[in-house]
């Protein structure tokens, strides 16, 4: 899964509203989850307000097929994480 061109919250809402209805799923698991990191780091989820961190976690579910839960549970391991790295 390559969005390396996306960098803003506006591009998501574009494609957001571009790609509604369709599902988007990516190969594995771990694909998933290193994607999301990614994501999470280029656009450092807890530094956004909360409206555009609505539109970023959207974002997330649609690419990945992962609830909502699952993913702000991730988003904290990895804030967690980078604060001891």
């Amino acid at each position: 899964m390559d969005d390396s061109g996306i960098t803003t919250i506006n591009q998501i809402k574009k494609l957001l509203t571009a790609s509604e209805g369709r599902k988007l799923k990516s190969a594995s698991r771990d694909e998933k989850y290193y994607w999301l990191e990614t994501v999470l780091k280029r656009f450092t989820f807890f530094d956004l307000k909360r409206d555009e961190r609505g539109l970023l976690r959207k974002y997330m579910k649609a690419m990945t097929g992962i609830s909502e839960s699952q993913l702000l549970t991730y988003a904290q391991v990895i804030e967690f994480l980078e604060a001891w790295i």
